[in-house]
């Protein structure tokens, strides 16, 4: 599974977010720090997996980010609808492209 997150506005969660999880159907993103998903907080997107693996949300509106929030946290979820893809965690930062492949 491969996530990349492109934020488009500095210290905003703008930005396109990309999953790439072959052998999946859909998957879902949540603010995170290093240990993981952030407790209280339901993910912010669920993104639907194209028959050719990837799949990718656009956040706009000027949404803050969490202030825990180091991370995002994606969960993808197989063709059998079990969550045996990859969890993984992408760093985030301001006005950059981050790329994490697992």
């Amino acid at each position: 599974m491969d996530l990349k997150i492109q934020q488009t506005l500095p210290s905003t969660a703008n930005g396109i977010y990309t999953v790439r999880a072959p052998g999946c159907v859909s998957a879902s993103l949540f603010w995170a720090n290093a240990d993981g998903a952030l407790e209280g907080w339901t993910s912010f997107a669920r993104i639907p997996i194209m028959p050719n693996g990837e799949g990718s949300f656009v956040f706009d509106g000027a949404r803050a980010i969490p202030q825990e929030a180091t991370h995002v946290y994606a969960k993808a979820i197989r063709e059998d609808l079990t969550y045996s893809c990859a969890m993984h965690r992408c760093l985030i930062t301001h006005s950059t492209v981050r790329s994490n492949r697992i």
